[in-house]
């Protein structure tokens, strides 16, 4: 009776784990690349309500401050500076793959990609509510 496994067999299996590892991966870092597209859609969706609101209020469309952060007093006439409706559009250093902009003359909000395998920016119609991807590599 012999003991343990030869050597053929044990290769046999690394090979196996090996070509199962190399089917899977390519799998799981398109799940990832998906994983951060919706996010940046779902931050231009918030990009546009604050904007739509934005312009209800103040008759233009908002640009994005040096602070990152959008924010509407939705009772400007009381005299009072209250920031009822805030709105943090992430930077770079807080979400390294999308870099987030707003073009107030044609009321458009766009996430470029900055990193990873897919080069897949989109941009939002703040009139529509419609995400088109507007450059792909």
């Amino acid at each position: 009776m012999r003991k343990g496994f030869t050597l053929l067999e044990l290769l046999i299996v690394i090979i196996i784990v090996g070509i199962l590892a190399l089917i899977t991966l390519p799998q799981f870092f398109q799940v990832v690349d998906r994983a951060k597209e919706a996010k940046a859609k779902e931050i231009l969706h918030s990009i546009a309500r604050v904007a739509v609101q934005y312009r209800g209020i103040y008759s233009v469309w908002p640009s994005i401050p040096d602070d990152r952060i959008i924010a509407i007093d939705l009772d400007p006439a009381d005299g009072v500076d209250t920031q009822d409706v805030t709105l943090r559009v992430p930077a770079n250093d807080e979400d390294p793959d999308y870099d987030y902009t707003i073009d107030a003359s044609a009321g458009t909000a766009t996430a470029t990609k900055l990193t990873g395998a897919s080069h897949r920016s989109f941009q939002i119609d703040f009139n529509t509510g419609k995400i088109k991807v507007v450059a792909e590599q």
